[in-house]
């Protein structure tokens, strides 16, 4: 394993507990939770220069947090989302993603910068199987985002479309708070 990937992995690791840690709710089970609760915590955001790149830029950032528990809108470790109908199986969001700019990468050279871009659009979600105790869960999330570049005359660059399976585990080896 190569020095610098080794690095992103352990920053990665590292980055991914300081979330967990700062977006864990401090309520305990059985309690009723507040209908609002905020936080901030330390992180690092790390972004490879493009899909594919082997090139890959940590930032560290601050990580405010916001819960709401509201009747019809919910904003939580999960995202922002309205409850437009009640089903238990189906659930349909907005989803945002972003890319920052790329300059001088050694692969790309000769090749012009690629701009930051961002991409939004909607997720359908589709819960398969949930466990008696909802400790464990399989989804299937399928997204599709249109893409723009961010710059002073935006501009579309097409559409990204990824459906993946998911596989959520809550209190990792009775560990509460911990979800892998």
């Amino acid at each position: 394993m190569h020095t610098a990937s080794f690095s992103r992995r352990i920053a990665l690791v590292c980055a991914t507990t300081l979330i967990a840690g700062a977006l864990r709710s401090r309520a305990v089970y059985g309690e009723p939770k507040p209908l609002w609760e905020f936080g901030l915590g330390v992180g690092a955001v790390l972004f490879t220069d493009y899909r594919g790149a082997d090139t890959t830029h940590a930032y560290p950032v601050p990580v405010p947090y916001l819960i709401y528990r509201g009747k019809f809108l919910e904003a939580d470790r999960n995202g922002l989302r309205g409850k437009l109908f009640n089903q238990e199986r189906v659930e349909l969001s907005i989803s945002v993603s972003a890319t920052t700019p790329v300059r001088n990468n050694s692969a790309r050279q000769g090749m012009p910068d690629l701009r930051p871009t961002a991409e939004i659009g909607p997720v359908l979600e589709l819960h398969l199987w949930r466990s008696r105790e909802q400790r464990m869960k399989f989804d299937v999330r399928i997204p599709a985002r249109a893409a723009f570049t961010i710059e002073s005359a935006p501009r579309s660059i097409g559409w990204f479309f990824a459906p993946h399976l998911n596989v959520d585990i809550d209190d990792v080896a009775g560990l509460p708070g911990w979800t892998t």
